[in-house]
């Protein structure tokens, strides 16, 4: 993002990104080998001296010759978490936002084994790492119960664990396997090589790497062209102790959970989708700058009061683009600019003619002038990415097969690719996507283009939506269900099928039916949620079955769901020992 070669000086650069200077000069510097056997010296001084601050864990280090100020001891605490436990003022009193708990145990009577469980739990630290060692007591008889738990077996002896970081990475593999299990290595390519080269020599055939940005993707790659199995595992799922973080600690804990097989990788499909995937992801970001120039020519027109966006729909449409070069070229006549327009437009010249009738500043027709230029550059950049585009998914076809006519009218959006992408997406996947409601050819690309078509890797529908973030939540606690709510996710796949489920609220097909049953009944964030849900499922089943979609229509799905109301309230009736009689058939008895 800054280049420091560049003529623009550095604090220029930053200012212009909208960043702060001193990010731009800072470099990040590993933790030393002395600061980490100090703060594990300190982490075992904390222990047996829990009330110490920072002032006397210096003055015990330096009694046992570790000359150290208390202002580095201080820091070293933060970093670790941990302070000095002391009475404090108002430690007795009240917080409004602190919840008070009921006690379960009040007035209830205890008399039997197995009616009540007491757990005490003791962090104990190690040579390497930590445990939690928990007593269960059951509270009548006061002693511990006979445990029949199997002991976990070892799933991944040859498992190693990397916390990954911008300047560093921290490797740990097996005790057994070298005198120095944990090490530190530089992101440099060279070093990663190096990387690559003990693990191997380790025996190490599974990886499992915790990251955040993207700087997990360099050594994903290279572990997997060495042939390791690499795991990105998320980082929620693998949280250490609270206030004993380090990356040492880190990459040793997740060592440990791969070996005992307790994580699980993030989807990753294959190598030739991640390619195509990131030039999808180039074309969306060239559109949002592209975006940005046009809102640019908005406001030089609006700052000449030339009010042309209020009689035309597009300014970058065929008309307004005439109009903007003719003014750009030196054009001022209203009359001339107005005998650009196509005969589609309904506002007529003399309309069109008075909305063009503006003070021709200097300032803003140059700044219309480079809104414009920029705008033709990235219209080039994009036309490259689907020259791109378009020989990936050429080399992605299977097959040599045609899709048949479409049978719903589909226009085609003014961002689509300039290339008949529906015949690829067909020969990739063997079905058309674009057959369900909702799914155009841009939705249909970007689906495919960030989850592939192959979907081996879900167990089924379920877990399919459960990823993408369109399943309902299940926060239970204490028998009582908290929340429902679907979970946030920034997955792009989502975000495209609920976009898709959005423009189904006027369609005539039982999915637009549906949309409009569940606005009824939920907010609209909720239904659009509920009908991207739907869509995934069927893209999960045609992906997976190679079924075609067909529409069974409005009226098919509003006839099944008149009979499935009717069916409730049969039931229902019976129940309360009523019978549901219609009142046509009423009217004829009588």
């Amino acid at each position: 993002m800054i280049d420091r070669e560049h003529a623009l000086p550095v604090s220029r650069q930053v200012k212009l990104v909208g960043i702060a200077r001193s990010s731009a000069y800072y470099q990040p510097q590993p933790v030393s080998e002395a600061d980490l056997k100090l703060m594990r010296r300190i982490d075992e001084l904390h222990l047996e001296h829990p009330f110490a601050g920072a002032r006397m864990l210096a003055r015990l280090l330096r009694r046992e010759g570790i000359q150290v100020g208390r202002r580095h001891v201080g820091t070293l605490m933060k970093r670790m978490g941990i302070e000095a436990l002391y009475r404090r003022p108002n430690t007795s009193r009240k917080h409004a936002a602190h919840k008070i708990w009921p006690y379960l145990l009040r007035d209830r009577k205890i008399d039997r084994a197995n009616q009540v469980w007491a757990l005490d739990t003791t962090y104990i630290p190690m040579a390497r790492g930590f445990v939690y060692l928990t007593a269960v007591v059951d509270w009548a008889s006061r002693r511990a119960p006979r445990s029949q738990l199997k002991r976990m077996e070892i799933a991944n002896p040859n498992a190693a664990g990397i916390d990954v970081g911008s300047a560093s990475h921290f490797v740990a593999v097996p005790p057994d396997r070298d005198d120095e299990p944990v090490r530190e290595f530089r992101s440099f390519t060279e070093d990663l090589e190096h990387l690559a080269d003990w693990l191997v020599s380790c025996g190490i055939d599974t990886v499992a790497m915790e990251s955040t940005g993207v700087y997990w993707i360099t050594l994903f790659e290279l572990l997997e062209s060495r042939g390791l199995n690499v795991f990105l595992v998320n980082a929620r799922h693998v949280k250490n102790v609270s206030g004993r973080k380090s990356d040492v600690l880190d990459c040793q804990w997740l060592q440990q959970l791969m070996s005992y097989g307790l994580l699980s990788g993030a989807f990753r499909p294959k190598d030739e989708i991640c390619a195509l995937r990131s030039v999808m992801r180039q074309r969306a970001m060239l559109l949002s700058y592209q975006s940005r120039h046009v809102q640019h020519m908005q406001k030089a027109l609006a700052l000449m009061n030339v009010q042309l966006a209020n009689v035309i729909s597009d300014v970058v449409g065929e008309t307004g683009q005439k109009i903007l070069r003719a003014i750009i070229a030196g054009e001022r006549d209203p009359l001339k600019l107005a005998d650009l327009k196509n005969g589609r437009i309904e506002a007529s010249k003399e309309e069109i003619a008075k909305s063009l009738q503006g003070n021709w500043r200097e300032e803003h027709l140059f700044a219309l002038t480079q809104a414009v230029e920029l705008f033709d550059a990235y219209s080039k950049a994009l036309q490259r990415c689907d020259v791109q585009l378009e020989s990936m998914l050429k080399a992605l076809s299977r097959s040599e097969a045609e899709p048949g006519p479409s049978k719903r009218r589909v226009g085609k959006a003014k961002n689509a690719p300039k290339f008949d992408a529906r015949t690829y997406l067909f020969r990739i996947c063997g079905v058309d996507l674009t057959a369900i409601d909702g799914i155009d050819i841009t939705t249909a690309l970007k689906v495919v283009a960030e989850i592939g078509p192959d979907l081996s890797r879900f167990r089924n529908a379920k877990h399919f939506a459960s990823w993408l973030g369109l399943s309902p939540g299940t926060k239970i606690s204490g028998g009582k269900r908290l929340s429902g709510a679907t979970k946030g996710n920034a997955n792009r796949a989502a975000q495209a099928l609920k976009l898709a489920a959005a423009a189904l609220r006027p369609s005539q097909s039982a999915l637009g039916a549906y949309y409009r049953r569940m606005c009824g009944r939920l907010d609209k964030g909720k239904a659009v949620t509920a009908v991207a849900h739907k869509l995934a499922r069927l893209v999960y089943a045609m992906l997976t079955k190679g079924t075609a979609y067909v529409d069974q229509g409005q009226a098919y799905y509003e006839e099944r769901y008149q009979q499935r109301v009717i069916y409730h309230l049969r039931r229902k009736a019976a129940a309360m020992g009523l019978e549901l009689v219609p009142i046509q058939a009423q009217g004829q008895s009588s």
